[in-house]
């Protein structure tokens, strides 16, 4: 899944988005960061990935307002969707519900970050060679993530262990140290602090379990918008409730039921960070163009919500 994937136009979210759309009204101060060759290399990889995530759920996570606005409640319909396909917690099962629904929460989109750097880093051109861990942290975020290398290690520690985080609605990927989950509501960061929370997979580069698992990146059933209709008006999640089509008012319906456990978390890093080695110098906010108008999207139909 990972191979061969067609991606939208590209573009830099610092360069592109204001702070104002990011939720940022202090503001994104461009910051250098210097790395080793290695961890710049994992960088790119967690770019890409990051990539793929959004490509596959693309109508973004079901419990991120912006996203729910933006695609008329299908991202919260395809999370329901999934959830009742597949309940339990595990890898194995968050995965069944990318592939099933094409939604989910943060545990869903690190699961399937963390099945496409294994299948990456199995080539030789995006070759990982770090292991790959997926953290839960229950105690100040309450969010699951992947990352490339383990802080407990001093070979990267910090500095040079990679966050890869597609949940956010524009994702960046970035090192340990820089990560920080935003809070567009209050205009808040939360560092990541993975020692805080529990490792919850360890993937070692050359395992069997490593391939294993690669291997359940390759094969999405794709679900379209007018199935996600149909099978929403038959599932739990509507159960009382009279048939809603995809639009703002399914999204309205959506915010009402699952008021305390919406986000409105854009960002995860600051995107203007400067990452440099011995030879060069670069953001790893590289985001499709879709991702652009979907943020924007999103933004306008929360407008039109909360004005009514």
């Amino acid at each position: 899944m990972a191979s061969g994937v067609q991606y939208a136009p590209s573009v830099r979210a610092h360069e592109k988005l204001s702070s104002t759309e990011l939720g940022v009204l202090a503001g994104l101060p461009r910051k250098s960061v210097k790395v080793n060759s290695q961890t710049m290399a994992h960088l790119q990889v967690g770019q890409m990935a990051n990539r793929v995530v959004k490509d596959v759920l693309d109508t973004g996570a079901g419990n991120q307002v912006v996203d729910v606005a933006a695609s008329g409640g299908e991202s919260w319909a395809r999370l329901r969707l999934g959830d009742e396909l597949a309940p339990h917690g595990n890898m194995q099962a968050q995965l069944q519900r990318a592939k099933y629904s094409q939604g989910g929460n943060c545990p869903v989109h690190a699961s399937l970050a963390a099945a496409i750097l294994l299948r990456m880093g199995s080539e030789p051109e995006t070759e990982i060679n770090a292991p790959v861990v997926r953290v839960w942290e229950a105690r100040q975020l309450d969010h699951t993530y992947t990352m490339i290398g383990d802080p407990r290690d001093r070979t990267w520690g910090d500095k040079n262990t990679v966050v890869v985080d597609p949940w956010p609605v524009v994702p960046s990927a970035m090192t340990l140290s820089e990560a920080k989950l935003h809070d567009a509501r209050e205009d808040t960061w939360t560092p990541f602090r993975p020692n805080d929370g529990m490792i919850v997979n360890t993937f070692a580069p050359g395992s069997s379990e490593w391939h294993r698992m690669a291997d359940n990146a390759t094969v999405i059933q794709p679900m379209t918008s007018e199935q996600v209709e149909e099978q929403l008006s038959r599932s739990k999640a509507m159960r009382k409730q009279p048939a809603l089509s995809l639009g703002d008012e399914l999204a309205v319906h959506a915010f009402r039921v699952d008021k305390d456990s919406m986000w409105d978390s854009r960002l995860s890093t600051n995107p203007a960070t400067v990452y440099t080695d011995d030879t060069r110098s670069q953001t790893f906010d590289e985001v499709s163009s879709s991702t652009v108008e979907h943020l924007r999207e999103g933004i306008a139909a929360l407008g039109r919500i909360n004005s009514d």
